[in-house]
């Protein structure tokens, strides 16, 4: 009697150690991908061939996007600084849940630049402007090579 009762309660713990371990078990969420977004924008940049390349900074990020230092973790840009060109490529990582904020205010910097060139060259670049999303990573697009400076975001992802 006392060897059926070790037995049983032998078998019961293992039983127990194997449910608990099989609950701890849950399938791992994806890593958020760690981008870096200056070597992204120097192998766009190259890709784009922007006249006149000027980074764009915080202020320039607050002014022309109506973006502020605290929606976002990180962000790198360039742009054009002639005024007849709208070439623009600008990776902003949002904090967590925020990309739909940089979203919009990338949709709005397309539509304030589509104004400014509205009878122009380069009018046919706003056309192709792409918003691209990854994760917590946007990215706007302003070029006349939109599908290679796509594939080059789609490699690091």
């Amino acid at each position: 009697m006392k060897r059926v009762l070790t037995a049983f309660v032998g078998t019961a713990v293992l039983i127990l150690i194997l449910v608990l371990s099989l609950v701890s078990c849950k399938k791992a969420e994806p890593a958020l991908k760690i981008v870096d977004l200056d070597l992204l924008k120097e192998e766009v940049s190259a890709t784009m061939n922007i006249s006149m390349p000027v980074e764009i900074d915080e202020n320039m990020l607050r002014s022309q996007y109506a973006i502020s230092a605290n929606q976002i973790e990180k962000f790198s840009g360039i742009t054009s600084a002639t005024m007849t060109n709208a070439d623009t490529f600008l990776a902003v990582m949002a904090k967590e849940g925020n990309t739909a904020v940089i979203e919009s205010a990338f949709e709005k910097r397309i539509e304030d630049i589509r104004q400014s060139f509205a009878n122009n060259l380069e009018a046919k670049k706003l056309e192709n402007a792409k918003i691209i999303k990854k994760d917590d990573y946007v990215f706007l697009v302003i070029t006349d090579k939109p599908k290679e400076v796509e594939k080059i975001i789609n490699s690091r992802f």
